[in-house]
């Protein structure tokens, strides 16, 4: 009779366990996508950016930007009516704030900027959106492609460094160097526990993160060493000695851009070409100016268009090396969106 008793007591422990851990995850997975408290959360990341206390990532409720792209805005993308994709390396996804345009404006924008992201990588990123997720499904008279460009792209990133351990991370995706991104294969429930696990994680991630930001800014330390440097003479010595950029890697990532180039145009999508915002120092850097003037030589050669942002933010306006301020992302988002204005104009419904 004990035996019998001391069985049922353990698989009734069990089971309250078992319980008590899915009505956990289910609690979690609801907190994740509950719209209002990832709206609060981003209003207060964005008041500390405003206030100056700590740079805003604009990640919903992840850990970085790049998994709410993968996991929430790629697969719900619908590219059907056009719309206006921006792409380029994090001087890009820092200089645009998507979440203040008007509501019927939003869902023809598309922030795709990823990290680390070179010229090679670049157009391995928009074969995959092109020809596996139908980015031009409403055809390239509908469709533009803004290329935020800067000398980080002609960085020879190690694809394991970041790019190709990025789309692997959830699982939803594959990554090889020769192969390319490509969705997982998967049975629809495989994807959605993928998914749901990603928002959880995401969710408990993020949070851990965002309280260990802030107890090191209150205490006054800078999240970034080179958040702290402010004189321009120690920005410049800061550039010289952390600012990587070999003549064979510009040549490779030049040679990438040119293929890109070819790819969308041969598409028929139409393409613009700006130059993103980057700090003096970078000018003494001649490799540089080299990079530069072969994207100019490019685009002049394929007649696309060039705009050139360069130097259109004043030092005080980067919140460190290479990414803008709250009040420099004013700037940059403006300028962006001019560049954008005249083809939302032609497919997004107006007011």
């Amino acid at each position: 009779m004990d035996t019998t008793r001391g069985t049922a007591t353990s698989t009734l422990v069990a089971l309250s366990l078992v319980a008590t851990v899915a009505a956990t995850a289910v609690a979690v997975d609801l907190l994740s996508r509950f719209r209002p408290l990832a709206d609060r959360i981003q209003a207060r990341d964005l008041a500390r950016f405003v206030r100056g206390e700590e740079f805003f990532p604009n990640r919903g409720n992840f850990i970085e930007f790049e998994d709410r792209l993968l996991v929430d805005e790629i697969p719900n993308a619908d590219y059907s009516h056009g719309g206006v994709y921006f792409f380029g390396a994090s001087d890009l996804k820092w200089a645009l704030a998507t979440w203040e345009l008007p509501a019927e404006e939003q869902p023809f924008v598309g922030n795709y900027g990823v990290g680390a992201l070179s010229h090679v990588f670049e157009l391995q990123f928009l074969r995959f959106l092109i020809e596996d997720e139908h980015l031009l499904e409403a055809g390239g008279d509908k469709t533009r492609i803004i290329l935020g460009v800067s000398w980080s792209n002609a960085v020879s990133w190690a694809p394991e460094a970041y790019f190709g351990p990025l789309w692997r991370r959830h699982g939803l995706y594959t990554y090889t160097a020769d192969g390319g991104i490509h969705q997982a294969s998967q049975s629809r429930f495989g994807r959605w526990l993928r998914t749901e696990r990603a928002h959880c994680s995401g969710f408990i991630g993020g949070g851990f993160n965002r309280l260990a930001r802030g107890l090191m800014t209150g205490l006054g330390l800078p999240l970034e060493a080179a958040d702290a440097i402010k004189d321009p003479a120690e920005i410049s010595a800061w550039v010289r000695t952390h600012t990587h950029l070999p003549e064979a890697s510009v040549e490779k990532q030049v040679r990438a851009f040119d293929d890109l180039l070819a790819y969308l145009q041969a598409q028929g999508v139409g393409v613009t070409v700006v130059f993103l915002p980057h700090r003096r120092a970078f000018d003494e850097l001649p490799l540089v100016g080299v990079y530069h003037d072969e994207v100019t030589r490019i685009c002049r050669a394929r007649s696309v268009e060039t705009v050139d942002l360069t130097h259109a933010l004043s030092e005080d306006e980067f919140w460190d090396m290479g990414h803008p301020n709250y009040r420099g992302l004013q700037k940059t988002n403006a300028a962006l969106m001019q560049v954008a204005a005249p083809h939302l104009a032609r497919i997004a419904p107006r007011p």
